[in-house]
């Protein structure tokens, strides 16, 4: 008997058929800093579905009218880039290449639309993901570490703390369980994402941030702390992984 597949945009009745399909997907480490961990995430896809403008594109592979394979991208138009945020396989239909149906389906549409590349991240322990993209042409471009910050009890007072967007920031995690906080320490520019408990700092950790981190998670109530960016220096920093950004050039 044949097997009917199709792919085509994501439907708002099958949002949250695909994210269970993304929690259950992964290794616990490889979703800590995704956002398809937040109590909130249908809402914010079924929004996404619902905005003209939106930046997102979703994909699902459809296997007799049941979703086996989902992809999602973010769209960078000045980069002319899109950037593959998740691309997941339901267990159902393991080793069957839909993976690499829903892959080549995505790049063929970006590739039509002028986008010149294609962008990932990809935890450097999942080798299996690592040698798939490989695979398909992409190529390393930078590394970056992610660690667990440990910290010990040192907590300080807040005077050298601002959050400017507060209100925003308590009733849209109330909502979706992920936002971010746009702070000032000690005169500096500082954003984190927030995902449930867990502050997430990219970029830049230095002193100004470690020593203020343990007052900030008190206060806001968050248990975890992780750092994606370059070599931790600090003790408390425990290495986790490393994560590579590849990219596919698709220019025609």
């Amino acid at each position: 008997m044949n097997e009917e597949v199709e792919i085509k945009e994501l439907e708002v009745k099958d949002v949250s058929t695909v994210v269970g399909l993304v929690r259950d997907s992964f290794h616990k480490n490889y979703i800590i800093p995704s956002i398809y961990r937040g109590k909130g995430i249908n809402k914010f896809i079924k929004s996404e579905l619902e905005n003209k403008f939106s930046p997102y594109k979703y994909f699902v592979l459809y296997v007799n009218n049941k979703v086996a394979a989902y992809a999602e991208y973010k769209i960078f138009k000045k980069q002319n880039m899109a950037f593959l945020n998740i691309v997941s396989v339901s267990a159902d239909y393991k080793n069957q290449k839909l993976g690499s149906k829903i892959l080549e389906y995505s790049r063929d549409f970006f590739q039509k639309q002028g986008f010149q590349s294609l962008e990932l991240d990809v935890f450097a322990t999942n080798l299996v993901a690592v040698n798939w993209y490989k695979k398909y042409g992409f190529e390393r471009l930078s590394s970056k570490s992610f660690y667990k910050v440990v910290l010990n009890e040192r907590i300080q007072n807040g005077n050298d703390i601002n959050i400017r967007n507060f209100p925003q920031y308590k009733e849209i995690k109330k909502i979706l369980g992920f936002y971010f906080l746009d702070t000032i320490i000690e005169n500096r520019d500082f954003m984190f994402g927030v995902i449930e408990d867990d502050l997430i700092i990219r970029g830049m950790y230095d002193k100004s941030i470690n020593s203020h981190l343990a007052y900030l998670c008190k206060t806001l109530m968050l248990k975890n702390i992780y750092y994606i960016g370059n070599e931790c220096q600090f003790s408390e920093c425990e290495f986790i992984d490393q994560i590579d950004r590849m990219r596919l050039n698709i220019k025609l």
